[in-house]
């Protein structure tokens, strides 16, 4: 990895989590309780054929870089648990995890 790309990928995972949160606030600031907003962005979801593709396409998108996170750790020799402990937190944290894990990834795998 380039010496310019780790600071630049560390930053847009910085940006991004805090972005996501803010908006993620934003949101919930918008109803008065979590249910309410959830039950708002179910019907949101399920009422417009738009937005059930492009939400089912992001489920498509998330499970493939997935399945790519885990073999390439797989690759670095990464224990099990460790890759799980990874795959959790990028469900709970979302992409800024997955540049995280690309800023620090070894330049090649162990094969």
């Amino acid at each position: 990895m380039t010496l310019h790309r780790k600071p630049l990928l560390l930053a847009l995972a910085a940006t991004l989590f805090i972005w996501f949160n803010v908006a993620f606030f934003l949101w919930l600031g918008q109803g008065h309780t979590l249910a309410a907003r959830l039950t708002h962005a179910w019907y949101a979801a399920s009422s417009d054929w738009l937005v059930a593709a492009t939400l089912s396409d992001a489920v498509m998108f998330v499970a493939l870089a997935l399945a790519w996170f885990w073999c390439d750790a797989r690759a670095r020799l990464w224990t099990r648990r460790r890759r799980i402990g990874w795959i959790v937190a990028t469900i709970v944290f979302g992409s800024p995890t997955l540049l995280v894990y690309l800023a620090f990834r070894p330049a090649s795998a162990v094969r």
